[in-house]
């Protein structure tokens, strides 16, 4: 009885978690530096679910599609897929994501390795990992588990944008 209580007012007072959303990843106003007359094939690893009395966290499919819509935003390659043959292929994997357990500014820190691959004669054109951190505080939300996911997408976002920033400085 004092384990649901406990539960219920976990839920009641700091809210339920809820995953990070790709279209909260999608980098605003990013630089692209050239525009690459190829196909590319996007595939992400490493996400995890959320669960309702979990810590948010960014799920695959979620961090794929926010990859997606920000090469297609910003029109880096002539066709972006998630299957079917393509030129390239751009695999990103989400290595580890530090959360706090609670806090007034929530500090959020995510590692990716990210590989772009020439799929002609298997030549990787870059295999580089990033690590960024975004922090959100009680103005942004006043709720725990909102600023968490806010800093958690922020911290995402900002990795997108340095691993789409530095495919699109490539010349091909």
């Amino acid at each position: 009885m004092k384990a649901a209580f406990l539960v219920f007012a976990v839920l009641f007072v700091g809210g339920c978690a809820s995953g990070a959303a790709s279209r909260n990843m999608v980098p605003k106003d990013l630089a692209v530096a050239n525009i690459h007359p190829y196909s590319v094939l996007v595939k992400v690893d490493g996400g995890r679910e959320t669960s309702a009395v979990g810590t948010s966290q960014i799920s695959s499919p979620e961090f794929q599609a926010a990859i997606v819509d920000s090469l297609t935003t910003y029109g880096m390659f002539k066709a972006v897929l998630t299957e079917g043959i393509t030129d390239y292929k751009l695999e990103a994997a989400i290595l580890n994501l530090q959360q706090p357990l609670f806090g007034f500014d929530v500090t959020v820190t995510i590692e990716t390795a990210w590989k772009l691959t020439d799929l002609k004669d298997g030549r990787a054109v870059i295999s580089e990992n990033f690590i960024n951190s975004y922090t959100a505080t009680t103005g942004d939300a006043f709720a725990g588990v909102t600023r968490l996911r806010l800093a958690t997408e922020g911290a995402a976002r900002e990795n997108i944008r340095d691993a789409l920033k530095k495919i699109s400085g490539i010349k091909f």
